[in-house]
């Protein structure tokens, strides 16, 4: 079984704890992956996510502080000899985008993100025909925003509500989405909170029917890089969002049952191993 380390990410992802908040956000701008982890002697001790960034924001943040003072922490941490398998557990059971990989000696080996864990997951495992309706969670309530409100009025609404993506709106059609990476982009770039949230949107939307397959789902956001799809009704409306965290959790079973074949394969392999190994010195 392959081990978590070898789909982690090292580079970029990691840096001192004593940086301060503008210099994280420059480093998470960068790796453009959300997140950046601190260190105190090659140890990690926190984590600085887009969550923790929106929060520090709404609270007017100075830039000259300490980013360790907005982190997360404690962290979630595996080892990095660890099965790729063992995350998905992990992801869902915590409520977390990425884990933080430790080596022996418990020093920094590396981070894993949902996407690393779409991106490994054999297509067997999810070319099912399940529709993107049958996981979208029910009766979901879409935030919307007005494409002429301000980044300081999305910041409050989405600490608020505590979520990562608003809807932006023109006389009731979905023309954009305002995400934390949007923001945490903004935020890189200095702009002013007092800004209109149209010039700072990601648009035109990326959406899907919800009658589409989740399969068709994963590859629009492998393709797109992207963490969420806007979800819409065959009239084209919106009537929900899903994420790369939604598919993990209904597919986790699915995973479970490619290990348990892999492990039995395996041993099936290794039950035959002596007999195939006694032909071969029979033929010689």
């Amino acid at each position: 079984m392959r081990e978590l380390l070898s789909i982690a990410h090292n580079q970029e992802f990691a840096i001192d704890k004593g940086v301060s908040f503008k210099e994280a956000i420059e480093a998470m701008y960068k790796n453009k992956n959300g997140c950046i982890i601190l260190l105190k002697e090659k140890k990690p001790v926190a984590i600085l996510t887009e969550s923790d960034v929106i929060k520090a924001l709404q609270f007017h943040v100075d830039f000259n502080e300490k980013a360790y003072s907005y982190a997360t922490k404690p962290i979630i941490t595996a080892l990095a000899n660890r099965p790729i398998e063992s995350a998905f557990d992990m992801v869902i059971q915590y409520n977390i985008r990425r884990i933080v990989l430790l080596d022996s000696n418990a020093e920094y080996a590396g981070v894993v993100l949902q996407e690393d864990l779409l991106d490994y997951l054999e297509e067997d495992v999810y070319r099912v025909d399940l529709k993107i309706s049958d996981i979208l969670k029910p009766n979901q309530k879409l935030i919307e925003i007005n494409k002429e409100s301000s980044l300081q009025d999305a910041l409050e609404l989405m600490y608020k509500a505590h979520i990562g993506s608003l809807l932006v709106t023109q006389k009731s059609a979905c023309i954009g989405i305002l995400t934390e990476k949007d923001i945490l982009s903004a935020s890189y770039k200095e702009a002013d909170m007092k800004l209109a949230i149209e010039k700072c949107m990601s648009a035109p939307v990326i959406a899907i029917r919800e009658d589409n397959l989740v399969v068709d789902a994963i590859e629009r956001m492998k393709g797109g890089s992207i963490r969420r799809l806007v979800v819409v009704d065959e009239f084209g409306y919106p009537v929900g969002i899903l994420t790369n965290k939604d598919i993990l959790k209904h597919i986790k079973g699915n995973v479970a049952k490619m290990l348990e074949i892999k492990v039995r394969h395996a041993k099936e392999t290794m039950e035959l191993l002596p007999e195939a190994i006694i032909e071969i010195i029979n033929v010689k």
